[in-house]
């Protein structure tokens, strides 16, 4: 169709259907590129997705040793309070008996002054006694008359 047509068109022509090859592989290019691009993008969803599932895991394990420890918190707390409770109880039943003793020593130090004051009277009624025994002994009284 472009026989005997002037040079200049032939040209413009040329030109144009050389444009129009370029445009068309670089849009084949382009639509090459958006399905590999598409492909990749579908290949991270599922990498999120996996990651998203992984994080899920792990944060379930965190609430479940935030559990257990929680747990392990509450009872080191009970078993603080009771050992303060029996310590208590301990020491009360401590101080009792320390005042027991306490009674009981001084019962004890009133028994051994008693025992001391004993002691010296008896002391004192053995010389008494020994003292009567040395002595000789009175003048027989006359028989009374008959």
């Amino acid at each position: 169709p472009t026989q005997g047509a002037d040079p200049a068109l032939k040209r413009h022509l040329q030109k144009a259907r050389q444009s129009i090859q370029e445009k068309s592989k670089k849009l084949d290019a382009a639509e090459l590129d958006k399905v590999q691009l598409q492909g990749k993008v579908a290949e991270l969803a599922h990498v999120v997705e996996r990651l998203q599932q992984q994080l899920n895991a792990k944060a379930s394990e965190c609430d479940r040793i935030r559990s257990d420890l929680q747990t392990v918190i509450d009872n080191h707390r009970a078993a603080h309070h009771q050992a303060a409770a029996e310590l208590k109880s301990k020491q009360s039943t401590f101080e009792q008996s320390a005042a027991q003793v306490q009674v009981f020593a001084d019962e004890t130090n009133s028994l051994k002054e008693a025992n001391m004051i004993l002691h010296a009277q008896i002391q004192q009624l053995h010389q008494q006694v020994f003292a009567l025994a040395s002595q000789p002994p009175p003048p027989a009284a006359a028989p009374p008359p008959a």
